[in-house]
């Protein structure tokens, strides 16, 4: 059978802290400070990058083992790395898409985070909404 990125435990951390932006509303994200909001732009681009590095896999139809050979790495190191329990550097993201013969892509956007939009204009008197 094959071994799928399903197969690793990507809960960590990021499950919590995306759960609890995903109930949040912006008054209680932006009570978290700045700080909260650095660590979930981690974790969201760990999260990304694993998924992506998954998909890349299964359209492949290469294994977590078959890419530790390819990588010269353990299959240990391999599992860690798709559960986003390793530090992912620019290297190691460049030398998986190497081994599944693909290039990587770096794009940035303006953040979703609803805590840094503006707020919406107040009615004066006399005006309604």
């Amino acid at each position: 059978m094959m071994e799928t990125c399903r197969d690793s435990n990507r809960a960590r951390t990021r499950g919590a802290v995306l759960g609890e932006v995903a109930t949040a509303t912006p008054e209680s994200l932006g009570r978290r400070g700045p700080e909260f909001r650095r660590l979930l732009r981690q974790e969201e681009l760990i999260l990304d990058v694993t998924e992506r590095f998954c998909e890349a896999l299964t359209d492949a139809g290469v294994t977590r083992t078959e890419l530790a050979r390819r990588l010269d790495r353990s299959p240990r190191f391999v599992s860690q790395l798709l559960a986003g329990g390793r530090n992912l550097t620019l290297r190691t993201v460049a030398d998986v898409a190497a081994a599944l013969s693909l290039r990587v892509s770096f794009v940035m956007a303006p953040s979703l985070d609803r805590s840094t939009l503006p707020e919406p204009p107040q009615d004066g008197p006399g005006e309604s909404g």
